[in-house]
């Protein structure tokens, strides 16, 4: 039942409290991006009013709202947040907040602490945690690991010194716009993921260890390719205190494998598990570095490293949401990856989504990709 002007109230004292999200970003003189912090006025909260909608018209208005904020661009260069929210009516007096953030602003991670936080006040409970730190003094903490950048500087030198030639996989499709994103999120079925879950404590790794190799065994058979990289995104936040902060704290890691048609099961489950322990440990390294050290420059089309992501986000308490078929999403942003996989785990299920470049698959072919996957996934559960 809560009205949009308390919405509003707890969004801005957040944004107060939160650095990231009272960031702007202008020119200097000499044409050079700069950052500032500027303290977030009343945070404006549209309202929409769905209230008289059946559930199934419900469910399409809401999923179109979901789309064209996705599409709608957020002004990079002006004084307004990076960031809009808007309030749902529902039936039954329930509501839902619509909210749209920068990436510059606002990690994963940070999606999760600001779900909390205002569930935390609009129930008009305490801060649980102290203030974050300011960002300044994070930058600086940050600044201050020469030592530590100088060790992942050569990890990454030493991953990537063999040429490496990234295939990109060729749009196949006539579509309007073969960039777009297209998804399907389907759920690992339960025997699998007991299977999976079994193999890690027997191989004395992690479960994302298994499905990172299972990632990478069924991209070589679709590439024909052995020799692949895939970036992940680790959380970065080594600092002690921003475990609790909301902002885009985030680092792009690369994994690379080779002769991966040589590699066993066991063997490949080994490999992957020892380069997502340097990566993390080298994670200093941001990956724009990374490129700068290969010589490579961001494009407005594609990851210029390769085409694939991986992302695993464990997911806070509570039961997972129903998935008996696997659904397909237009996510209504450009996918700058040929596929990005995120894999959802709760402690009672775990979901696979595969994004997808709307130009390159069908949807009855991504399902068959999330078959093959499964099978690779099986084959390593077994090494």
């Amino acid at each position: 039942e809560v009205d949009a002007y308390a919405v509003g109230r707890a969004l801005t004292e957040i944004a107060l409290r939160h650095d990231s999200l009272c960031l702007r970003f202008g020119h200097d003189e000499e044409g050079a991006v700069r950052q500032s912090i500027v303290p977030t006025e009343d945070v404006p909260v549209a309202l929409c009013d769905l209230s008289a909608l059946e559930a199934e018209a419900l469910a399409r208005r809401i999923d179109a709202l979901r789309v064209a904020e996705g599409e709608a661009e957020i002004a990079l260069f002006s004084d307004a947040p990076l960031f809009r929210a808007t309030l749902l009516v529902l039936p039954g007096r329930r509501r839902r907040l619509l909210w749209t953030v920068h990436h510059l602003v606002s990690d994963g991670t940070s999606q999760g602490l600001l779900g909390r936080e205002l569930a935390a006040r609009l129930a008009g409970r305490p801060w649980t945690t102290d203030a974050p730190p300011s960002m300044r003094d994070i930058a600086a903490w940050a600044g201050a690991r020469n030592a530590s950048a100088q060790a992942a500087r050569s990890h990454f030198r030493e991953l990537l010194a063999a040429p490496y030639r990234h295939r990109y996989l060729p749009d196949r499709l006539r579509c309007n716009d073969p960039q777009r994103c297209h998804a399907i999120e389907a759920a690992v079925r339960g025997t699998l993921r007991d299977a999976v879950v079994a193999a890690a404590r027997r191989l004395k790794c992690t479960p994302y260890v298994l499905y990172v190799g299972a990632y990478f065994r069924w991209l070589a058979a679709l590439t024909e390719c052995d020799d692949l990289v895939v970036v992940t995104p680790l959380a970065g936040r080594a600092h002690p205190q921003v475990a609790q902060a909301i902002g885009d704290f985030i680092n792009l890691v690369p994994l690379r494998v080779t002769g991966l048609g040589a590699l066993s099961p066991g063997q490949l489950v080994e490999r992957v598990r020892d380069g997502i322990a340097l990566a993390a440990r080298h994670q200093d390294f941001q990956f724009d570095q990374v490129l700068d050290e290969l010589g490579l420059s961001p494009g407005a089309d594609r990851n210029p490293l390769t085409g694939f992501s991986l992302n695993f986000m464990p997911q806070a308490d509570g039961d997972a949401p129903g998935l008996a078929t696997p659904r397909h999403a237009d996510r209504g942003y450009r996918l700058k990856y040929d596929l990005l996989m995120l894999i959802r785990g709760w402690h009672d299920a775990t979901h696979v989504e595969f994004q997808y470049r709307a130009g390159l698959l069908s949807p009855s072919e991504i399902e068959e990709c999330f078959t093959d996957y499964c099978s690779h996934l099986e084959a390593l559960s077994h090494a």
